[in-house]
Parts: C-alpha cells; structure tokens; sequence
C-alpha cells in the first residue's frame, strides 16, 4: 500500500510540475502578446500619421525624394521599434529611405508587400516575411501600407521596418539563462522571427503543425509539445493570439530542464520510501516536516490576514451589484459601524455622490484596465464626509467578480494643498499692495517668482510683465558687474 501511494504521489507530482510550466508559458505568452501588441499599435498609428501629414503628401506629389529622406529621417528616430522607414512609388521604385540619400536604384515591384499594398491599397496594412532592408544590410520585418493621393489614387507603398532586434531585448529580459524559445508567426502559419535566432526557423511555414488548427478555429490561446527537428529537443510551448492582430506568439521551454527537478525529487522520494519501510523513525521525521511546513504556511497566512486588517488604509471588497464583502477594521473604525452593519450595506449607502447608471460603465472600465484609480468623497455614520483616494483592482476568484478597493483618506492633505493655495494668494494681495520692490523667489524652480508692481517697475519693466524663475539667474541680472 505505501508503494502504491508513493507512485500516486509520484504521478501527480509530475502531472503538477508539467501543469505549473504550462501555465508559466502562457504567462510569458501572454506578455509577449501584449508587448506585440503594443508595438503593433505605435507603427501603424505613425504609418496613419504620415500618410495624413500634408508635408508628407506634398512631398509625393512632388516626387521630391530629398524631402522625404529628410522626412522619415526625422520621424523614425521617434519608434524604437523600427529600424528604418521607406517609400516606394507606385511603379515599384524605391525613392527614399531613412537608411541613405540618394537611394541606389532599386525596384521593388515584384515583393510580395508591394503586391499586395497595390492590389489592397485600402487594407490598413500588410506584415511580410523577415528580410534585409532593401537599402541596407541588417534585417526588417515590413510593416507596409499603401498611399492614396487627395484622389483616393494609389502613389506609392510606404514601409517600416521593424527591428527584429527589438523582440531580442524582451527575450533577453525574459529568459533568465533558461533554455526558452520565442517565436512571432502570421496567422497564416508563416514564421516572422525566432529567438535565439536561427536563420532555418525565418519564413518557415509552421501551418501544419498539430497546434496550428486551434490558432485557425479562432482559440485565443492554448500549450502544445513539440520537438525540434534542428536541436531535437522537446520543448513546451504556450500560445497566444495577438489581439486585434494578424499574429501569434509562442514561447517553449526544454521539456528535460523542467523535469531535472521533479526527477531529482522523485529519486529522493523514493530513496525516502524505501528508508520508511526500514523502520518508523523515519516516517515520523518525514510527518513533522510536513506539520512544520504547514505550519509556516499557516502563519504566512496569519500575518498577510493581520496585516490587511491592521494596515493604515481602508480595505473594501466590491461585487458588480454593489455590494460590500469585505472591510477590515481600520474601515470600521473610520466609518463608525461594526463589521456585520458595512458587510449588510451596499457601496451607495456610504457614498453620497454615487450615480446607479454609472456603476455598470465602471465595472466595464474596471474588468478592461484591470487597476483603476480615482478621487471621491465617502460618508461616515455620523454622517461626515471626507475625500479619499481609492486604488481599485479587479480579481476574479472561483467564477466571482469582485473589487478589491484600497481606500485613503485624503482629509489632511486637502486641507494642506488648501492652505498652502491660500497663503499664496494672500502673498500676491500682499505684494500687489506694497509700494516696495519685493519678490518671491522660490529656490527649488518648481513654480514662477511672485513680484510687486513696484519690483517690476524698478527693473523696468510693466507691471505684471516680469516672470522670473531660479533658473533664469535673478541674481545675474542684479549683479553690478553686468551693468
């Protein structure tokens, strides 16, 4: 019986071991997704604002090349994402590049990007295969959209290359010395780059692979096992769809450094099972390792519990209807009603300026940004009102919504940014009124020097029309050696 629960131990344990590096895939996965994305977004968004610049249409019109290398030269030291920017006129002729002046000739009529940008010039933008930068030597990935004149007529395609190199400062940052992987592929299987880079794996079509038929059926994400046919290595991969994209992400792992762990456990394991069925003592060494172990986890638990009841900020726990679900004591305390009487309330019986028909608007700003943060005003049983500042983030647990809400009062801090408004406000009637040169020169630059009419006249100058700061040198300007 004991070897038959040690190999169900076994079993699960490994089971758990695969499970948690899955699940750590996908959580890669996802942030690349998410870095994609957002690299995504800013190189169409600056393709979007070229193509509607008037500087830039003129300079089409014109066929002025000298003006669009100076153009994109300017506009593409402002996206690290690229390493350079292209345009390519409507008969397939490079006419200028971020990369050099004068561009070499070159046509570009018969790559597939400009293909498909002319015959689709109303498609918002095409992503094409990694390949060497049509004016340099280092590699791109083309992210090319086709230019309509003022006539809705097609002028040209306009490129911008992204750096592959780019996605290898995220890997670097993400791989921590492990045996990862991490490609970008096209939602027709086409494979955009890898990393580490190998130059086999770039443009290679992965559509046939077993995992390939859940990207194309719409799932958004999913793990597969796969061995490579380069290094025969068996890896784990968690993929994602890149929202609102064309693209996919994967990242694997070595299989066999996963498990390196899990095998040196189960060796110890089974070393240890085999000493338990020598005797008792053992077992019993092993039953108080696990208490003590328990019993540390309890006491973490203990303190993180002690620790939000006992903090210095209120703790509020929201559902979607409004109801209150949670509340620590300092949340008692400031609002005067016992545990039992808040957990009976809902959200509007202790805020005074809250409006039904836009809870639902932000439960739906919550569940999309995740962490929100606002200013309001919150009412005690006494019924006094003070501000405070609420962190909300959104977490789901066992198929439950629920925001859990830091709350501060900002009561003090208030009063302060009051009386500081108002000491300065008095300063100014002060100086206004005095007939003695006077300023107010504060030493950090961080707001404008207050000065007198008469200061002002003094220096010569108008009435309200010197604006000194520390940083313009006052004290340069009253030196006599400057006169």
């Amino acid at each position: 019986a004991a070897m038959v629960t040690q190999a169900i131990s076994t079993w699960r344990s490994y089971q758990s071991t695969l499970a948690k590096a899955e699940q750590e895939m996908l959580l890669l996965a996802r942030t690349f997704e998410e870095h994609v994305g957002r690299t995504m977004d800013g190189t169409l968004s600056s393709l979007n604002t070229i193509e509607q610049d008037e500087v830039f249409q003129s300079c089409v019109a014109a066929r002025d090349n000298g003006c669009l290398h100076a153009y994109m030269l300017r506009f593409v030291g402002r996206y690290p994402q690229l390493q350079s920017m292209g345009m390519v006129y409507e008969n397939g002729e490079l006419a200028a590049s971020s990369l050099a002046y004068p561009v070499r000739p070159h046509n570009l009529s018969n790559t597939q990007y400009f293909r498909v940008a002319r015959s689709r010039p109303q498609a918002p933008y095409y992503i094409a295969e990694q390949q060497i930068d049509p004016t340099g030597s280092s590699p791109i990935i083309p992210f090319v959209t086709g230019v309509l004149d003022k006539k809705a007529l097609f002028s040209g395609v306009l490129i911008a290359g992204l750096n592959p190199e780019h996605y290898q400062k995220f890997y670097t940052s993400i791989s921590q010395n492990r045996d990862l992987v991490m490609r970008l592929f096209r939602d027709d299987g086409i494979s955009l780059s890898r990393y580490p880079y190998i130059a086999e794996e770039i443009g290679r079509d992965i559509s046939h692979k077993e995992f390939f038929d859940r990207v194309s059926s719409g799932t958004e994400s999913g793990v597969f096992y796969e061995t490579s046919k380069i290094d025969n290595i068996n890896r784990i991969y968690g993929w994602r769809r890149v929202e609102g994209w064309p693209l996919g992400v994967s990242v694997g792992v070595n299989r066999d450094a996963v498990l390196a762990p899990w095998w040196r456990e189960t060796i110890i394991a089974l070393g240890i099972s085999l000493f338990l069925l020598l005797g008792g003592t053992l077992l019993i060494i092993y039953v108080l390792r696990q208490l003590t172990r328990l019993e540390r986890t309890e006491a973490d638990l203990y303190l993180t519990k002690v620790a939000v009841e006992r903090g210095a900020d209120m703790a509020i726990w929201l559902d979607p209807p409004g109801h209150i679900r949670y509340v620590n004591a300092t949340t008692c305390n400031r609002f005067g009603f016992s545990e039992q009487d808040l957990l009976a309330m809902r959200f509007r019986d202790i805020n005074p300026s809250f409006k039904p028909e836009s809870w639902p608007k932000f439960w739906g700003r919550l569940r999309q940004h995740r962490h929100l943060f606002d200013e309001i005003v919150l009412r005690t049983r006494t019924g006094e009102e003070f501000p405070c500042e609420v962190n909300s983030t959104y977490i789901q647990f066992k198929g439950q919504e629920y925001n859990c809400a830091v709350v501060r009062d900002i009561s003090e801090r208030k009063m302060a940014e009051d009386a500081v408004v108002k000491s300065e406000q008095q300063l100014r009637l002060a100086l206004e009124a005095s007939s003695t040169g006077l300023f107010d020169m504060p030493l950090d630059g961080r707001r404008t020097a207050i000065t007198s009419p008469e200061y002002d006249r003094l220096l010569g100058y108008l009435p309200g029309e010197l604006v000194e700061t520390f940083e313009k040198g006052v004290d340069k300007r009253l030196d006599p050696n400057n006169a």
